[in-house]
């Protein structure tokens, strides 16, 4: 395929996942603009009312640069898919993080007309608007907290399509579950990496560890969230799949393990160490996971890894933002 029709292909099975897993379409037909540039990035704007989704063809010849390089060590070349499916799926997954900046009404917030996946794509965008206005959203967030509106709406962009992309929780989809978050988890090491190469006070993306391990976090609920959904809402009558014991300990070993090292590996792969070490070592990242997953920590709470750290600063920031 050319680069247009594997851009298009992935918007086409993006917009199809939004279906099957919302039951309805997406709420507008996005329009797709590929740009021939050899520099990584990617671009949600309003054009008017047309929603508009820009993906640059270096975005894609990154990606697959990656996977073709990462499917040649030892610890990817196990993944369970191959370098161009995962590379589907990690364009898959930008392009429903695109969509749900429109879908929660991201553009309103920032009152600008783009958001923009990495520093450099700001050239990408065409609807350039200065702020004039300050959006409600902001009414509850301090001004040395206002940098990190941009980082929490990424954030919240990064979890609803992580959630489309995973999808449900079943013991039989373990290996297909593991090479999806590997996926997810390589477009977000490679939009850290293209941003770092730009110098700026305060970024408008978290750290790539910080989306992994929100991504890491949720993977760590799956097994339980039926049966949490189930008991919130008994209305529904679900009859929720209850994990064992030894089903659970399986499950950190055979994917929440691997995950962690397929994300450590697609680092090194793609030459961004600090990616690693933000991502700490095993067992303090686990620690850190454990730590937040039922509520945010106290204040005086101190994260063993970078990610965590940052992750848990953007939740009490997007706390005040949803108020």
């Amino acid at each position: 395929m050319t680069p247009y029709q594997t851009i298009t292909y992935a918007l086409s099975t993006a917009l199809n996942h939004y279906q099957e897993t919302m039951g309805e379409a997406f709420p507008t037909k996005p329009e797709l603009d590929d740009i021939n540039d050899p520099e990584f990035g990617a671009v949600a704007e309003m054009v008017g009312d047309v929603f508009t989704i820009r993906v640059s063809t270096g975005t894609l010849a990154a990606t697959q640069r990656l996977w073709r390089d990462a499917k040649a060590t030892e610890v990817m070349a196990s993944l369970n898919a191959t370098g161009e499916e995962l590379t589907h799926v990690s364009l898959v997954w930008l392009m429903l993080h695109e969509m749900h900046h429109y879908e929660m009404e991201h553009f309103q917030i920032v009152d600008r007309a783009y958001l923009t996946e990495t520093f450099g794509a700001h050239q990408f965008a065409i609807a350039k608007r200065a702020k004039v206005t300050e959006s409600p959203a902001f009414k509850h967030i301090p001004p040395e907290d206002r940098h990190k509106v941009e980082p929490c709406l990424e954030m919240q962009a990064d979890h609803d399509a992580i959630e489309m992309v995973i999808d449900a929780y079943s013991p039989d989809e373990w290996p297909s579950l593991r090479a999806r978050a590997a996926a997810i988890s390589a477009m977000m090491m490679l939009i850290e990496r293209e941003d770092a190469k730009h110098d700026q006070e305060h970024s408008s993306h978290p750290k790539a560890a910080t989306r992994i391990f929100q991504l890491l976090r949720y993977l760590t609920q799956m097994p339980t969230i039926q049966l949490m959904v189930a008991r919130q809402h008994a209305e529904l009558g679900i009859e929720p799949h209850i994990p064992s014991e030894e089903e659970v300990l399986a499950y950190t070993a055979e994917v929440l393990v691997p995950c962690f090292y397929d994300a450590v590996a697609l680092a090194r792969t793609g030459n961004a160490t600090t990616i690693a070490s933000d991502l700490g070592d095993q067992e303090s990242f686990f620690k850190d996971v454990e730590a937040t997953l039922h509520e945010l920590p106290k204040p005086s709470w101190v994260a063993a890894t970078r990610g965590a750290g940052q992750w848990v600063t953007l939740m009490e920031v997007n706390g005040k933002l949803k108020q």
